[in-house]
């Protein structure tokens, strides 16, 4: 891709978000300081989009840019109607950036729907909310303002042109302030190709010469000009809010009528006259002499269109049609050199259409994290210089030399490097939350004015930051509970001011961080969740029955909603309800490795917290031994290793159990868990347990033994045992074998 329209499709995204957000906020409080910020956003937009061929994207880009300046000026008033038009000019614009970026163009409609919105854009600002009356535009026959001598110059210019050229005629209105911002008119004109006719003359009366300002552009410049519509119109992809184009008929040009144009491909068109030829019937004393003519005609073309080996294959035809006596082999000939021409025409026209790029995914880095890195790989550099001087001494016979203390300054300063080079990767992946946050206020604003809920959103901590596959997997279950929040958690005007509450409800998304994980929580100050009906719910779909439930607190019972197919919703909408958005949000957060967490209070609201790790680079481990194998298991879910006494382990029921910190834990066997074999024995001494966390409960695990702990980079499983939930990933250990990382949240009962 260019990098120029690399780099235009970036900032216009994001100048996309600028502005979106300034509407949003202008909505909320109008200010002059909010509406300058917007208007700042779609001029930088605007004045980027002429650098390429994208015309009607610059004028409807304008017209959102005088809708906005007459704002400024007090000739219009910011409102509902004239937002919900701006925001719909960035929608498209971000429609049109994508079709840009993977088609090289803009959609055939664009133009019209510029049009549409460039009507709508100035009725609003009319007042009348209906489209704005169109500025008179010249009609193809309106050329009184051109001589007969000029009208006659652009019909010889087109008799002279390309196949597929036009006479367009040109109204140019440079904008009265065009010296101000160093465009010059004529210069701008000089450039046009194909100009016949140029004429010049006042827009509007000039003013008596005392008040005349001389500085400002009061001309009206119109052209006649000869060529593809396309040619015409480049010249003025920077102004093209201010120059309007028409197709003339040729005729009109001058009293002689338009010759016919030649056709696009001669040879293709002389092939198809000779063949007709040959199809009629040719009196017996004139074969040879047609014949030979057609072949030879048809020859010459073939060779001054390149082709001199079809040439010679249409004069060995004619030698055999006259010996034949019929026209047969000279026909296919023509016909054959025809098909070959539209194929390597095809093949041009292929070859011409690059494939379209996919899109690219971009990273904006700090330099200062680019430089940190560049110096650890010098330094790496100078390591692995060490580590072959050392492979050398390794070679030389023993007693030559100790190089077992290098060896080992070596190791630790290669771990020290790798720490250093793995931490500055993290920070270079670390992107803020904000830009997924970014994404929810324009969706909020349409969705509470859909509902009839007005709704504030508030967002806090958006500079957060996290690596950036965490923030990337965010959206998904952000948007699954703001949905939730919006059209069963707000309640509609009239049930909140039964409550006592403001008619505008609060909707908050916040970020921060929590030792080494980032928390995001979705709040609001709705109805709250009815615990009791969640119980009745899970009930009725057979989730617990009555017993399991009158054992459950409430905050177990409020995580019943993340079950799939249980919904407390009364009826399904297009945006929840079907008891499927919750059970999305925990199986990305815990794909993630984080967890999640629900505080409720009826008629206060709802905080959904959701904890994930700050990146997925590095997982640190700890390798156990259970049934005589070795296995890798996440420290974040451990939260004590202990050698448990025999006499410390008893039997409740069916299960056994410890005491830890004040609660009963119940215990189990990590081979036996993994059908291992081993279903905790009495033993004879005592026994190694791992005390694991999980969001069901703490639990102890009995294992043969404590390895090393690890920071590793995770394989996740693929093929066949991509969807075995018992276990994390892979990894390799020192010795080159392969250690499985355990999933307890899914081996624990």
């Amino acid at each position: 891709m260019n990098p120029l329209l690399d780099q235009f499709l970036s900032e216009g995204r994001e100048l996309i978000q600028e502005a979106t957000h300034g509407l949003i906020a202008l909505e909320r409080t109008p200010t002059g300081d909010g509406v300058a910020l917007v208007f700042r956003a779609f001029h930088t937009l605007k004045g980027s989009s002429g650098l390429f061929d994208v015309p009607p994207m610059t004028r409807m880009l304008h017209a959102a840019e005088d809708a906005l300046s007459a704002v400024r000026a007090g000739r219009a008033a910011i409102n509902a109607s004239l937002i919900d038009l701006l925001l719909e000019s960035l929608d498209r614009t971000a429609a049109w950036l994508d079709a840009l970026e993977a088609q090289g163009g803009l959609p055939a409609d664009a133009d019209a729907a510029a049009s549409d919105l460039i009507d709508r854009l100035r009725g609003a600002v009319m007042g009348d909310g209906g489209p704005a009356e169109a500025p008179a535009t010249p009609t193809s026959n309106d050329l009184a303002a051109f001589t007969a001598t000029e009208r006659a110059a652009a019909l010889d210019l087109l008799r002279q042109g390309a196949a597929d050229a036009s006479v367009f005629r040109i109204v140019y209105d440079p904008d009265p302030g065009c010296f101000f911002t160093g465009e010059d008119p004529l210069k701008l004109v000089s450039r046009l190709p194909g100009l016949a006719a140029l004429r010049i003359s006042p827009r509007e009366d000039w003013p008596a010469p005392e008040i005349l300002d001389p500085f400002l552009c009061n001309l009206r410049i119109d052209l006649l000009a000869v060529g593809e519509e396309e040619a015409v119109r480049h010249p003025f992809r920077l102004v093209a809010d201010q120059v309007r184009v028409s197709a003339v008929d040729a005729e009109i040009l001058g009293p002689e009528p338009a010759r016919p144009r030649p056709p696009a491909d001669l040879v293709s068109a002389v092939l198809a006259e000779q063949r007709r030829l040959l199809a009629g019937a040719t009196p017996e004393g004139e074969v040879a002499g047609r014949w030979g003519s057609a072949a030879a005609a048809a020859a010459n073309a073939l060779r001054h269109g390149g082709r001199a080996d079809l040439a010679d294959d249409v004069g060995a035809a004619l030698v055999r049609s006259v010996e034949l006596r019929d026209p047969a082999p000279l026909a296919e000939a023509l016909d054959l050199a025809v098909r070959a021409r539209q194929s390597a025409a095809r093949e041009r026209d292929v070859d011409s259409s690059p494939a379209p790029l996919p899109p690219s995914r971009q990273l904006r880095v700090d330099e200062a994290r680019i430089d940190r890195l560049f110096a650890l790989v010098g330094e790496m550099i100078v390591a692995k210089n060490s580590l072959g001087w050392l492979a050398g001494q390794a070679a030389l016979p023993v007693g030559s030399g100790d190089i077992v203390r290098p060896l080992r300054d070596l190791h630790a300063a290669m771990d020290r490097l790798v720490r250093d080079m793995h931490d500055a990767m993290v920070r270079i992946r670390m992107v803020p939350v904000g830009q997924v946050f970014d994404r929810f206020p324009r969706y909020v604003r349409d969705q509470s004015i859909r509902l009839g809920k007005p709704v504030d959103l508030v967002i806090e901590g958006e500079e957060t930051s996290a690596d950036k596959t965490v923030v990337d997997t965010l959206y998904e279950p952000l948007l699954h509970l703001v949905r939730n929040s919006l059209d069963h958690g707000i309640e509609l005007p009239e049930e909140r001011r039964r409550h006592s509450k403001p008619d505008r409800a609060t909707l908050t998304l916040r970020a921060f961080h929590s030792n080494d994980r980032i928390v995001v929580e979705v709040g609001d100050d709705g109805r709250g969740i009815d615990i009791a009906n969640v119980g009745r719910q899970a009930v009725q779909a057979d989730v617990i029955d009555e017993a399991q439930l009158a054992a459950l607190g409430d905050a177990e019972t409020s995580r019943l909603i993340f079950t799939p197919g249980l919904s407390t919703a009364e009826e399904t909408s297009d945006l929840s309800g079907r008891g499927m958005g919750m059970f999305a949000v925990r199986l990305a957060v815990e794909r993630l490795g984080g967890g999640i967490a629900v505080e409720t209070a009826r008629h206060r609201g709802t905080n959904i917290r959701l904890e994930l790790p700050l990146t997925l680079a590095l997982l640190r481990i700890v390798t156990v031994e259970a049934g005589g194998r070795r296995f890798g298991v996440p420290l974040d879910d451990v939260a004590e290793m202990m050698r448990l006494p025999e006499d410390r382990v008893g039997r409740i029921k069916a299960q056994w159990a410890f005491a830890w910190r004040d609660q009963v834990v119940p215990l189990h066997s990590l081979a036996g868990l993994l059908d291992l074999g081993d279903d905790l024995p009495a033993p004879s001494e005592a026994r190694m347990v791992l005390v694991v966390r999980t969001k069901d409960g703490v639990f102890g695990l009995a294992i043969d033994g404590i390895g090393e702990r690890l920071e590793v980079v995770l394989r996740p499983m693929d093929g066949v045992l991509a969807d075995i939930p018992a276990y994390l990933g892979t990894t390799l250990q020192g010795d080159g074998r392969v250690l499985l990382v355990l999933n307890l949240k899914e081996i624990l009962p």
